[in-house]
């Protein structure tokens, strides 16, 4: 394949919400059914760009972009539209007002690993 098409078998997205993982997933990770029915079918999603690039040939970004009516909060910063993400961001799903103050229903962070090294020869 052409580098542009390894650049985007590289390139990925991470889509969370109730429609995008399973139903044991949800109900491992919150355990009050009222809070599961307040995350979004499609809450929010990362893309990730450039992991194909070679080194000094651009960047390397992860983008959230919020789907959700209730937004997502990034870090303190409650996100409606996108934002550009950084290693170690807090990405939560906000608490509905009438469950009453506490934790997030759910929080991810963005951690990225690095491809694996190509072997000699496979360039």
């Amino acid at each position: 394949p052409s580098q542009s098409d390894q650049d985007s078998l590289l390139e990925g997205v991470v889509r969370v919400g109730r429609a995008h993982q399973s139903i044991s997933f949800w109900e491992t990770l919150v355990h009050d059914q009222a809070l599961r029915n307040a995350i979004s079918r499609d809450h929010f999603e990362v893309r990730i760009s450039g992991l194909g690039s070679s080194p000094g040939s651009g960047p390397r970004k992860a983008t959230l972009y919020n789907h959700s009516s209730a937004g997502t909060w990034l870090n303190n910063d409650l996100i409606k539209e996108s934002s550009v993400l950084r290693l170690s961001d807090r990405i939560t799903l906000p608490r509905p007002k009438e469950a009453g103050p506490g934790e997030p229903i759910a929080e991810f962070k963005l951690v990225m690993a690095l491809p694996p090294p190509q072997a000699p020869g496979n360039d």
